[in-house]
């Protein structure tokens, strides 16, 4: 490729971020960032979002400073963070629109993904983590945050291997 047509070290940089940015209009410094760094994308936060109008302008006017189309996000979680409350109306959460995983479903999942640890890292706290995770799943069908998890770990007899492997069989016996 002649050195004319490379893109910019920058540039190629750019090819794998999606930046935010502050303000609900093209700024000065909105287009020097996006014209110099030419990223994949761009995220809106509620900061950015007034209503329909203002936000399809700010996009296309991102759009222009960028030689690829734009990867265009929304930090859009459903029920209480809702970015586009203000223009759509309130989404429904992710808990109202999917289903919860039946156990029986699940529990192979969780499998596989212990067994993993037991192969590759088996002595990392994340492995323990998980194992908690997925036993409390299991057993109770609650899903444990991260300090309860670790109390459930300490409390736990032998070593990390010996907790994977318990849990994995209890997983596969189901």
């Amino acid at each position: 490729m002649p050195a004319a047509a490379r893109p910019k070290s920058s540039e190629q940089l750019g090819q794998v971020l999606v930046v935010g940015f502050d303000g609900t209009e093209m700024s000065p410094r909105l287009y020097d960032l996006l014209t110099r760094l030419q990223p994949a994308g761009v995220i809106l936060f509620a900061r950015n979002i007034e209503g329909a109008q203002q936000t399809h302008k700010l996009l296309k006017d991102c759009q222009a400073c960028v030689r690829v189309p734009l990867f265009t996000c929304v930090d859009l979680e459903g029920g209480k963070v809702d970015r586009f409350r203000k223009i759509t109306g309130s989404a429904p959460s992710a808990a109202e629109v999917f289903a919860p995983i039946a156990a029986d479903d699940l529990r192979p999942v969780l499998a596989d993904v212990l067994l993993w640890y037991e192969r590759e890292a088996p002595e990392s706290d994340d492995a323990i983590l998980n194992a908690g995770r997925a036993l409390r799943f299991a057993r109770e069908g609650v899903w444990l945050p991260k300090p309860a998890l670790r109390a459930w770990a300490a409390g736990q007899p032998g070593t990390n291997e010996e907790i994977l492997a318990c849990t994995i069989a209890e997983l596969e016996a189901g």
